[in-house]
């Protein structure tokens, strides 16, 4: 049997990777309509088994973590920013998400990781990578981290507030900052709204700085550029809440800060 539709194997795989989900009744027609192959249903099923091919068709649904067990369980719960009874103190609340960053005149693609302290609307800390992973998310809560202590906060005080992509549910994630003390806040599914901070930081970076990363031509200039940025954006870039820069902000809030 092999031996007789030999030929044809060929054009199954193709019909296959190119249509992943289509069954034998879909593979039949195909080959009917593109290739002039009139064959029947009952060989034909012998035929994707014997080739080993009858499982590549098969699309398994992905299998829910713990985390999105969790996340589906607690539904609009997890979002704690509605739960907030007050305004946060400095260091109290953090804001993030992922942004392409397009440049080798869209060529090529980075990807954007900030954290926003809600308080001061600065930029505590970002990862900038390849793909949006865990190891972008965590790059930028390391150096936010880092800044929080340095400045005499405590990054265990904190509520981190994020979509839930999954980068921000993966296990390493969630673990590294729950060991620190983090308590994790979500968006609900496709609701941008929810994380409205980051969505206007994300307009104003790129209305002024998408030009100029457009035509980088490397990454290690477009992580130059947006190093740039984020220090322009701290400490220079006046803030319409504070009517100065977030870092000149922040110095006044640490300045007047209880001991």
């Amino acid at each position: 049997m092999k031996n007789k539709y030999k030929g044809m194997k060929e054009r199954v795989i193709k019909i296959i990777t190119l249509n992943p989900s289509y069954g034998y009744r879909r593979i039949q027609l195909e080959l009917k309509n593109n290739y002039g192959i009139v064959i029947n249903h009952k060989p034909l099923k012998k035929l994707l088994k014997l080739w080993g091919l009858a499982g590549l068709r098969k699309i398994k649904g992905k299998k829910k973590s713990g985390i999105e067990k969790i996340l589906e369980f607690l539904g609009e719960k997890a979002n704690l920013l509605k739960r907030l009874n007050k305004q946060p103190e400095i260091f109290e609340l953090f804001f993030t998400d992922f942004t392409r960053i397009v440049y080798q005149q869209g060529e090529k693609v980075l990807w954007f990781c900030p954290f926003l302290e809600a308080k001061t609307k600065m930029i505590a800390g970002w990862g900038l990578g390849k793909s949006p992973n865990t190891q972008t998310a965590l790059e930028g809560f390391w150096k936010t981290k880092k800044m929080v202590e340095k400045n005499k906060g405590k990054i265990a005080k904190a509520i981190i507030h994020q979509d839930q992509g999954s980068p921000f549910k993966s296990y390493e994630y969630v673990a590294n900052l729950i060991k620190r003390g983090v308590t994790l806040s979500y968006s609900r599914k496709g609701k941008f709204e929810d994380n409205s901070q980051m969505e206007s930081f994300f307009g104003r970076f790129k209305d002024e700085w998408r030009k100029v990363i457009f035509e980088a031509e490397a990454e290690k200039e477009v992580k130059a550029i947006v190093k740039k940025a984020i220090k322009y954006y701290n400490k220079q870039r006046i803030h319409s809440n504070h009517n100065c820069s977030p870092f000149e902000f922040l110095k006044r809030l640490l300045k007047n800060k209880p001991t």
